[in-house]
């Protein structure tokens, strides 16, 4: 499933790899997604409006 979320597939295109309907996938994919922070320092604005 992470290689098809790199290559950017959707879920319904992972779905039908895996074998699994594609709302699991949705709901697996927000179960487990992490959010990146920003490599320079300066960026003073948090990602997303919901971080803390």
């Amino acid at each position: 499933m992470e290689k098809g979320l790199t290559e950017n597939k959707s879920f319904t295109e992972i779905g039908r790899i895996i074998g699994k309907n594609p709302s699991t996938i949705s709901k697996e994919v927000r179960l487990h997604a992490h959010t990146k922070e920003r490599p320079d320092s300066g960026y003073t604005h948090p990602p997303c409006i919901h971080r803390k």
